[in-house]
């Protein structure tokens, strides 16, 4: 049997199963949007006052020339001065944990780069001016792991 010729002569029908259809996606496509976003919105609330606190932090603390970088995790962010000139190599930076909401690291390096190295591992490197042959201990940084909180000279 063709369907478009029992379709044509029971248009009635049709429009019916098309009702019934329309209406069974309808209720499933609602149902399964008003589940999702369960709590996400308290959720994402918070989260959004925690990186305002952040932002206020950093600007009492370096003013507007600041530069955020979140770690893979998106639980730590590493925030550093912006550095104005060639001349001003010194880098201020801190690490703050956006779920406690605490500054947890704190350093001031005079010439030296600071980056994520891995998901919890803050890699600050320290260039110095002068190498001495006869002082093999000329610091060259340390990485800091915050799931231990514990500084790793290098």
């Amino acid at each position: 049997m063709d369907l478009n010729l029992y379709f044509k002569r029971n248009s009635n029908q049709f429009h019916k199963h098309m009702k019934f259809i329309f209406v069974i996606i309808f209720v499933f496509v609602f149902s399964h949007c008003s589940t999702c976003n369960c709590g996400k919105e308290k959720n994402s609330q918070s989260s959004d006052t925690d990186y305002e606190n952040l932002q206020k932090i950093s600007r009492e603390k370096y003013g507007d020339s600041f530069i955020m970088s979140a770690n893979a995790a998106k639980d730590f962010y590493l925030v550093t001065d912006f550095m104005k000139s060639a001349t001003e190599l010194s880098i201020k930076f801190f690490v703050y944990n956006i779920k406690s909401g605490e500054t947890v690291l704190e350093d001031f390096v005079s010439s030296g780069s600071v980056k994520w190295a891995d998901k919890y591992l803050l890699d600050v490197q320290i260039h110095p001016g002068i190498v001495q042959r006869n002082n093999p201990k000329t610091d060259i940084g340390y990485f800091y792991n915050f799931e231990t909180n514990q500084k790793i000279n290098k």
